[in-house]
């Protein structure tokens, strides 16, 4: 059964507090900023963002503080026979930061279970049990969802490297959006967004660099006309590519060839 030490609610800390215990603490510590916070985790500082969870194991180094305008913060201090093998079997992430979404919902539990540690009643120490393992729960679950989700877009990513790969490696084919966005089964406007997220650049403007940079390569060469070089890259119409170089490059191709 856990055994609550104490629990704090949006707890405000001045900018000129720092809490550090190199040597961790013999209880659990579980830590909601509400609030941007430095974290100093295997040596190194980072900054995280308000809705950032934490749970100390015992014996683990603390330290967590905001040089510029202090933080703020709930937090909940407890122990339990049982806390090893429970938090094992949901693995709950220690010693891990993570951000969940939704604060409000993370601060009104912690909120229940101060109400709860305050009221002593003859049942107190079962509904605190019962509202710990709840949160702990609930925050595994937020975790595990967010693990899913990252898994997801790495999924994705790949997906879009692979396509533009072969957009890439086909710079001779009349390639429109609808064509890209069918090697992945997504509708055009569904593809373009994705892939302008993934690459900061949209697949339009990506192929037209692609194929003028190669353009220059060939021109480069002499070994190819400006007709042939224009096929290679996807123009069908050598007007159109001639036009279209001298608008990226400032040159017709056959100047940029002489230059």
């Amino acid at each position: 059964m856990f055994t609550l030490d104490y629990v704090g609610i949006n707890y405000k800390n001045e900018k000129r507090y720092s809490l550090n215990m190199p040597e961790g603490d013999e209880h659990y510590w579980l830590l909601f900023f509400l609030s941007e916070v430095y974290l100093e985790l295997d040596g190194e500082e980072r900054l995280y963002e308000s809705g950032t969870v934490i749970l100390y194991a015992p014996a683990h180094p603390q330290r967590y503080y905001h040089p510029f305008s202090g933080f703020s913060n709930d937090w909940v201090k407890f122990s339990g026979e049982d806390m090893e093998t429970f938090l094992e079997e949901i693995s709950f992430p220690l010693n891990i930061p993570f951000q969940v979404e939704n604060a409000e919902d993370v601060h009104d539990r912690v909120r229940r279970i101060e109400q709860e540690l305050f009221m002593k009643d003859k049942n107190s120490a079962y509904m605190l049990d019962a509202l710990m393992r709840e949160l702990l729960l609930h925050l595994s679950r937020l975790f595990d969802q967010k693990l899913a989700r990252a898994r997801d877009c790495h999924a994705k990513e790949q997906q879009f490297r692979q396509a533009r790969s072969i957009i890439m490696s086909h710079l001779d084919q009349p390639w429109t959006i609808d064509d890209m966005a069918n090697l992945l089964g997504l509708s055009p406007s569904r593809f373009s967004h994705i892939y302008t997220s993934i690459f900061h650049v949209s697949p339009k403007q990506n192929l037209l660099s692609e194929r003028m940079n190669q353009a220059k390569f060939l021109l480069q060469s002499r070994n190819y006309s400006v007709g042939e070089v224009a096929s290679k890259v996807g123009y069908d119409n050598i007007y159109h590519f001639s036009k279209q170089f001298k608008k990226i490059t400032g040159m017709s191709p056959s100047e940029y060839r002489k230059g």
